[in-house]
């Protein structure tokens, strides 16, 4: 942080105010919240009517962890700008942060009513309300608005990616591909363009499709050949044990028992607390498959619980984040003398099988907890006989033992996704062992030859989906 200080030392100091709001650019693009806050007031100091810099210091100040020194900022800019959208949507992100959650929403619902097409304040209010028809209609109408916006001929390759994954959410996989390949060519590159479509495709349960163009995008990727991005080690063991415990806790006010499962559960019996490169925290709770508990209904309410934009009631897994820690929560459904559980309903997805088991407790860390009855059994199913041994390339989705019915092109797909974010995170021999892991060969072919099977491949799914694409809320 010192040396970014030092770097724009010139630019807080000297230069005209332009450089100096563009220096502050740089530094929060660079995750510098802090040095551009600093410089930013310098420039309000100097112009205390300069309503541009009082709201980029909000965002700085609001990005910096400094949520209540940002609200007199966007107060200022809202006295003069009342009808200011951004500031009322940087405002509600502040109160959130603050846990006033209703006077939140109501922020970001006039930020929507001066501009409809405020899309993050629409996904704001669904990562926040406790109403799961507000929820609902809020992730709709952020679709909506995307859909609107990627018209504009300005649309970049992030707005269009931010569609896709916004029609996903709200329940329109087959319209996510329609859009990914008609905007197919409008993307900067067709690493981006085919990895935008491998998403779509997997979400709506075409995973051969998905696999090849996943294939693609890692392929023709430029992050093989650039510098890496920085990677940023999040996850925190003692912070993943307590959001692990809070998650039990309001199951288990429920009538739900939740226990340690996967990576958690390997964790805890291996070293007695979560494995510290683990990217989230694994919870499973037993259930019948024809009586699923709403999952979404009894975390929802809960302030620091943010689900999935794509959650709904009756999955059969949820992602959720809670104190900043991601989540996976499972469904461990009875079928026979087995207990499945997986990622979705659609046939060929990841899932698991496993043989039947109970809960019983364990003290760890000075409590106790859910587990399964013989751990032992359910982590050599999950991770093979040599579930003791240490292994950070080891991925359950693509080589566990207990895999079942599970298509291959799936696991393919989710070898070549997760190999790409490794290239772009500069760990090349981790990326390399994820993608011999596939069932398929990947990068199989040259990028810079064309490709007809590319073109042949989007044609296909042109007449598949057809070109139309709802513009509406559906009923």
């Amino acid at each position: 942080m010192d040396g970014a200080n030092d770097r724009y030392s010139l630019s807080n100091t000297a230069g005209s105010r332009s450089m100096k709001i563009e220096a502050a650019r740089r530094m929060m693009t660079e995750g510098h919240p802090d040095a551009a806050a600093s410089i930013l007031r310098k420039v309000t100091d100097t112009r205390s009517d300069d309503l541009q810099a009082k709201f980029l210091l909000a965002v700085a100040l609001y990005r910096s962890g400094k949520s209540s020194a940002a609200l007199p900022e966007c107060d200022f800019i809202l006295f003069h700008q009342p009808r200011n959208p951004h500031a009322h949507h940087i405002r509600g992100l502040c109160l959130a942060a603050l846990g006033e959650r209703q006077q939140a929403i109501e922020a970001f619902s006039t930020s929507t009513h001066h501009d409809p097409m405020a899309w993050r304040s629409w996904n704001s209010i669904a990562d926040i309300t406790s109403r799961e028809d507000e929820r609902l209609s809020s992730i709709q109408h952020a679709a909506i608005a995307l859909l609107e916006i990627c018209k504009r001929p300005q649309a970049n390759s992030s707005l269009l990616r931010h569609c896709t994954k916004a029609l996903i959410c709200a329940g329109r996989s087959a319209d996510a591909v329609r859009f990914a390949v008609g905007r197919f060519e409008d993307f900067s590159s067709n690493g981006q363009a085919s990895e935008n479509l491998a998403r779509a495709l997997y979400a709506d349960g075409a995973y051969e499709d998905a696999a090849f163009f996943a294939s693609e995008a890692l392929a023709g990727s430029l992050a093989r050949h650039a510098e890496p991005s920085a990677r940023r080690d999040f996850f925190q063991p003692a912070k993943a044990a307590q959001a692990v415990q809070d998650v039990i806790t309001l199951l288990n006010a429920q009538g739900l028992t939740g226990f340690l499962t996967g990576g958690t559960l390997l964790g805890f019996v291996r070293n007695g607390a979560p494995l510290p490169h683990d990217r989230d925290a694994d919870i499973g709770i037993l259930c019948d498959r024809d009586a699923r508990p709403d999952i979404t209904a009894i975390l929802r309410n809960h302030p620091s619980v943010q689900l999935a934009r794509s959650a709904r009631a009756g999955d059969r897994y949820i992602g959720l984040t809670i104190g900043k820690v991601a989540v996976d929560l499972f469904l461990y459904e009875a079928e026979g003398p087995y207990r499945l559980c997986g990622l979705s309903d659609h046939p060929g997805e990841i899932q698991w099988r496993f043989s039947g088991f109970g809960v019983s407790r364990k003290v760890w860390l000075g409590a106790s907890w859910s587990i399964p009855d013989n751990p032992d059994k359910l982590l050599s199913e999950t991770y093979g006989r040599d579930w003791r041994k240490p292994d950070k390339d080891f991925s359950s989705v693509l080589s566990s033992p207990a895999l079942y019915m599970t298509n291959p092109h799936t696991r393919t797909f989710y070898a070549a996704m997760r190999s790409l974010r490794l290239l772009r995170q500069g760990r090349r021999s981790q990326a390399i062992s994820m993608m011999k892991q596939a069932p398929h060969r990947l990068c199989d072919r040259d990028p810079s030859r064309p490709d007809h099977v590319l073109s042949c491949r989007l044609s296909a799914l042109r007449r598949t989906y057809g070109p139309e694409i709802m513009s509406a809320i559906p009923d």
